[in-house]
């Protein structure tokens, strides 16, 4: 029986977030709040183009990195955009949480088609037959 180990936030950032990002009817709300009588208009104009392109390029990268994780006997089965792999428990290092940015971490002993380090947001908890246990408590138990 496969597990799914992500949290559904991750089809967010990884599918939706890109998308809503594109200013899908141009910057008429900055042209609104400045209009072009006002003497800072190019100024605020630029500024606001360069940080739109600077955070849209931050998140692109985040998703492109952000991956899929199931659970099943074997191993784990980690799914990019169009690429998908299966990598058994012996070759999982360890796996971190960063509680900044709210994802985890899995470590490879050996580099895969993905690297050496696979990027994915996890569920907090997953339901076994002996109760609700924390997903990186299981991840752990199951490397060691």
């Amino acid at each position: 029986m496969e597990t799914r180990l992500h949290s559904w936030e991750t089809y967010l950032y990884k599918y939706f977030l890109p998308i809503a990002w594109i200013p899908w009817d141009g910057f008429r709300s900055l042209r609104t709040a400045v209009p072009a009588s006002d003497p800072n208009f190019v100024a605020i104009r630029s500024v606001a183009v360069v940080l739109w392109c600077v955070t849209y390029a931050l998140l692109v990268f985040y998703a492109v990195r952000l991956k899929t994780v199931f659970m099943n006997e074997n191993g784990l089965r980690i799914r990019g955009y169009f690429t998908e792999i299966e990598i058994p428990f012996s070759e999982v290092a360890s796996v971190r949480h960063n509680a900044i940015f709210k994802n985890d971490n899995l470590f490879l002993n050996a580099g895969s088609a993905f690297g050496d380090r696979i990027l994915f947001i996890t569920r907090r908890r997953v339901r076994t037959e002996n109760g609700a246990i924390s997903t990186l408590e299981m991840l752990r138990q199951l490397i060691h």
